[in-house]
């Protein structure tokens, strides 16, 4: 006959086991989503820089951008020896800062190609506060989920325990045979 924990030990792990699977993809698609976006914003704020440079406009296109999102750009020319690379664009690291560079066709006749590139040091290390921050919050809410399982557990075995002691009240010799008609 079954223990009457191996019930509740079993709907406890499987309760655990699924609540906190569920808070770690959650909270692993939030990241993701988080950085793609704020990444995805910096990839396409060189771009219009970029476009505007290529097609000598104003590098803001006569919109009122506050200054502080183009400091930390660097722009410069190259030159490739390879036709028409088209659009490049990367992460590198120098020392302990994070750069998101883009290469941009210039002057294709001469092999000219714009280098832009920004400072996304502060961006890395919101992403990385963000990502510390979710541990936390996922730590704090699978001890919430233990709770929460240890008591719902609790709960849903005391009637399984009221009926087994009811039976085994129960005198076998007294019982009748239940009818099945």
């Amino acid at each position: 006959m079954f223990s009457k924990k191996s019930i509740r030990r079993h709907f406890l792990f499987q309760l655990i086991i699924a609540s906190a699977s569920l808070i770690l993809i959650f909270s692993s698609v939030l990241y993701f989503y988080i950085e793609k976006s704020i990444l995805d914003e910096k990839k396409a704020e060189l771009m219009v820089f970029a476009k505007n440079i290529a097609q000598n406009k104003s590098m803001f296109k006569n919109e009122n951008i506050p200054p502080e999102r183009f400091l930390g750009i660097d722009v410069g020319i190259m030159y490739l020896k390879q036709e028409n690379i088209g659009i490049n664009i990367y992460e590198t690291t120098r020392g302990k800062h994070r750069y998101l560079t883009l290469i941009y066709p210039f002057h294709l006749e001469d092999f000219s190609y714009l280098k832009l590139s920004k400072n996304i040091t502060a961006t890395k290390v919101l992403l990385e506060k963000i990502l510390n921050y979710i541990f936390i919050i996922n730590i704090a809410g699978f001890l919430l989920v233990l709770v929460y399982a240890i008591g719902l557990s609790k709960m849903l075995v005391i009637p399984l325990k009221t009926l087994s002691n009811k039976l085994s009240d129960m005198n076998e010799h007294l019982i009748r045979p239940i009818d099945t008609k």
